[in-house]
């Protein structure tokens, strides 16, 4: 599409045509909403962060009790793992183990993948499909956690960029 090349004449910003690349676009070139920082978009909703000792049951009781999908395992301050209710359904569900007595410890992805805050949503987008990962920690610049980007959060913010861009050329 014409309005989707970039314009390679940084002396001349806001004109339509140089004598050099001399290509004709039908608007200025916005910004995708791909390129806006993770930060824009991420919930109010604070992540829960619990011991990685916590036992099954509690992570589960919690995750039900405050409408989450996951809990971030944390020990001083720093992400140690992140255990979700995929990590449930597909590690533990069906063993035969007493969810009181087990921690998540063993059932949580210790290596969770993680965004800075700062990133494009597009990296998020990225990180999600490589890793096969429906939660991405997110970092601040300090590499603190900061919040927590899940999935579903990506498809809602699609979702209202495809709600906006319909209404705006209805």
């Amino acid at each position: 599409m014409v309005s989707d090349i970039l314009h390679l004449d940084f002396s001349f910003p806001d004109c339509y045509m140089t004598e050099t690349v001399c290509i004709i676009i039908d608007r200025k070139l916005a910004m995708s909403p791909l390129d806006r920082s993770v930060a824009e978009i991420l919930t109010a909703v604070v992540p829960k962060t619990v011991s990685r000792f916590t036992s099954i049951a509690e992570a589960i009781g919690l995750m039900k009790e405050l409408a989450l999908g996951s809990v971030i395992a944390e020990e001083n301050g720093h992400v140690v793992g992140l255990f979700s209710e995929r990590d449930f359904i597909t590690k533990v569900s069906g063993e035969d183990i007493d969810f009181d007595k087990h921690a998540i410890n063993g059932y949580m992805n210790v290596n969770p993948p993680t965004i800075n805050q700062n990133e494009p949503i597009r990296n998020a987008f990225h990180k999600m499909t490589i890793n096969k990962d429906h939660y991405l920690i997110v970092t601040d610049n300090d590499n603190k956690l900061a919040s927590i980007l899940s999935l579903r959060d990506l498809v809602r913010f699609v979702e209202k960029q495809l709600w906006v861009t319909a209404n705006q050329s209805a």
